[in-house]
């Protein structure tokens, strides 16, 4: 299973199958992170999304600006991602439990679009951010398969 999602990019896969099995991997990520919140810990968070696209953002950004190899920003997006959401989001939830919690979180991951959306000069607004150094040197990110590659 793991040698075919290594070579199926490469294989002339549809644009539209790249981008189902995309999505089926970051969705996946998503549940396993839900399923040790709240099937483990029993913490009822409903801000999973958020705290992801936070970290990306984060790996995003510090890629463009410095130049570094997303490889290395992926770590540090995480680390600043904790750091913001630990003194934005869990500082103020110390106190609270049970259905307070879910409702924090959940007005949280309602509130980050908007906020993303707004702060375009940070984040490229609704397109997004450009102009990403590409994971291995040398490769044009245009090509659909390095965007392939990238995703997965």
């Amino acid at each position: 299973m793991l040698l075919w999602v290594l070579v199926y990019p490469l294989i002339g896969a549809s644009s539209y199958m790249k981008h189902l099995f995309i999505l089926f991997f970051v969705w996946s990520v998503v549940a396993a992170n839900w399923n040790l919140l709240m099937g483990y810990a029993g913490i009822n968070s409903l801000g999973n999304i958020g705290f992801m696209a936070i970290g990306g953002y984060a790996s995003g950004i510090i890629s463009k600006e410095i130049g570094l190899s997303p490889w290395i920003t992926i770590f540090i997006g995480g680390l600043v991602a904790s750091l913001l959401v630990t003194v934005f989001l869990g500082f103020p939830a110390l106190r609270l439990s049970g259905i307070y919690i879910a409702l924090l979180t959940l007005i949280f991951a309602d509130s980050l679009p908007s906020v993303l959306t707004q702060t375009r000069t940070i984040t490229g607004g609704a397109m997004g951010l450009h102009e990403i150094p590409g994971f291995l040197p040398g490769w044009k990110k245009s090509t659909l398969t390095t965007f392939a590659w990238h995703s997965f």
